[in-house]
């Protein structure tokens, strides 16, 4: 096993149990003491190396890579070093089967989450249309697809489909995961231990390993470092995580630069972060490692993205000031609301361009970054107070959180079933620009709706004139404010269905009847 330690945290330890000038008579307890400790971290690398794995991409089929007969195409020496990087092995010119032990060039690495053959790892890591291959500690080469991947979290999910060189079904292994840890109880000085670099497991079967400690919880990500491909339509930077807002875990446990998706685990065994290679934050030391949390937030993200679904984000429908503000009357300080989305959650609850917001469920707001990261935290139509001044005077609003909309990188596995066509979504799931039109217009009923997020063209709600963007008050006369209500509703209803839109269709009754009974989404 390669282990890799921190020398700061050595002399930290050494310091602890004593230095030169202890007393000869204390020298061995404090050997004995640094052993036990060494011991208590071997014993957390031995028991979760073999749950991290290496990920590996490649543009090119299983056929192609395995160079099978009958494949469309075979893999050529220059095809080789170009893809993989590795070696050409001989034969016969022209077309050279991969060697069954010949390594892959990894994209990073993934921790095992399921015994079924789940792999967490970070959203960069994997590629929607490519082919990626699991290697883990004993060698093993499987075939695995992408479960879920989700720019907000950074995150993303494989499973394992079979191994690499079985034909039709095999029967696979049991996986060694590792339980999901709570990284929001853990704080500074907290020791982890940090376990990656797929280049090892590819070539050596085992994953480096490091531990250090925890020195900060809520650092930011910069705004040019890419965590997911994903630029803002706003500035064009890479702030489209909720790691640009102020969630990353930082420690003194390294790996190096190829350390992305590799596991932080606590000295309980439990996975805590994922490792993430990102650039030099500005105040802080360039060798520092990052992770993504687990944290309440990013839990549910991958409970979510395990079943195949779609991680969703709370919004407040506001547009507020980039800096915050503090009143130079009262020396309260706060983020400024500009204007509030109508029919919005913030509208709804009464708060108003011009207000001062001070704190969401008691955390203060002390940046516009902290109010993203709060909000973007929690998931829709959760119920939270918010806090805020107007005219120097302090109010509270309790507001039911409607649902941020993601404008791409999103993949799941797993969809609603249209219903006659349509799916629908909160109301607010919508482009940003396309939002606040409905939103001016009064598209958006403050009561309560659903916008209609897609309609299959051909379908009998199409030929009826619903489409994108079009939103439902009520089916059958029954109010509807989320998709699971819409759904229940269509599925309750006896008869042919009624929709009631907020605005009229064109060219179509504001209220169509959809024939035929109501079935149940999957």
């Amino acid at each position: 096993m390669r282990t890799a330690t921190s020398s700061c945290l050595v002399v930290r330890v050494l310091g602890l149990i004593g230095c030169a000038a202890v007393a000869a008579a204390q020298e061995p307890r404090g050997i004995a003491l640094l052993q036990e400790m060494e011991r208590a971290i071997g014993g957390v690398i031995e028991r979760c190396e073999r749950s991290v794995v290496s990920i590996a991409r490649t543009p090119q089929t299983p056929e192609q890579l395995l160079g099978a007969p009958g494949a469309p195409e075979r893999i050529t020496p220059a095809q080789r070093l170009l893809f993989q990087n590795q070696r050409s092995l001989p034969g016969v010119l022209g077309g050279m089967q991969l060697s069954r032990d010949a390594p892959l060039q990894p994209s990073g690495a993934g921790v095992v989450i399921d015994k079924s053959g789940l792999i967490l790892t970070q959203y960069l890591v994997v590629r929607l249309g490519e082919t990626h291959v699991v290697t883990d500690a004993t060698g093993g080469r499987y075939l695995a697809k992408i479960v879920a991947a989700d720019p907000r979290s950074g995150l993303a999910v494989l499973a394992v489909e079979r191994p690499f060189r079985a034909k039709g079904q095999a029967e696979l292994p049991d996986f060694q995961p590792l339980p999901l840890g709570e990284a929001e109880t853990l704080g500074k000085g907290r020791f982890v231990v940090a376990i990656g670099n797929p280049f090892s497991i590819e070539t050596d079967g085992q994953p480096t390993a490091s531990w250090g400690a925890i020195t900060n919880t809520a650092l930011k990500a910069p705004r040019d470092e890419n965590l997911n491909d994903i630029t803002s339509a706003i500035d064009g930077s890479y702030r489209t995580t909720l790691h640009h807002f102020g969630s990353l875990m930082q420690t003194d446990a390294r790996l190096g630069w190829n350390a992305s998706g590799g596991a932080l685990v606590s000295l309980e065994g439990e996975l805590v972060g994922v490792l993430t290679t990102a650039a030099t934050i500005a105040g802080h030391e360039q060798p520092a490692g990052y992770a993504i949390p687990l944290n309440r937030a990013m839990r549910r993200a991958v409970e979510t993205m395990r079943e195949g679904l779609e991680p969703e984000y709370g919004l407040l429908g506001v547009n507020f000031d980039q800096v915050a503000f503090v009143n130079a009357r009262t020396g309260r300080r706060g983020v400024g609301v500009k204007t509030v989305f109508t029919g919005g959650p913030a509208q709804v609850a009464g708060i108003r361009g011009g207000d001062l917001l001070l704190s969401v469920d008691d955390q203060p707001l002390r940046t516009p970054e902290s109010l993203q990261l709060i909000v973007g935290s929690l998931p829709p139509d959760q119920t939270v107070r918010v806090a805020y001044e107007r005219a120097s005077k302090v109010d509270e609003a309790e507001v039911t959180l409607a649902k941020a909309y993601i404008p791409q990188g999103q993949v799941v596995s797993r969809r609603p079933t249209a219903w006659r066509g349509i799916r629908v979504d909160y109301p607010t799931a919508i482009p940003s620009g396309v939002l606040l039109q409905r939103s001016q217009d009064g598209h958006l009923d403050p009561q309560g709706c659903v916008v209609v997020s897609e309609v299959e063209e051909g379908s009998v709600s199409w030929k009826s004139g619903v489409r994108p963007y079009s939103f439902v008050s009520h089916v059958s006369g029954r109010r509807v404010h989320t998709p699971n209500e819409f759904y229940a509703a269509v599925r309750d209803a006896k008869e042919n269905v009624k929709l009631k839109f907020t605005k009229p269709l064109p060219a179509v009754p504001a209220a169509p009847v959809i024939p035929g009974a109501a079935k149940a989404p999957k």
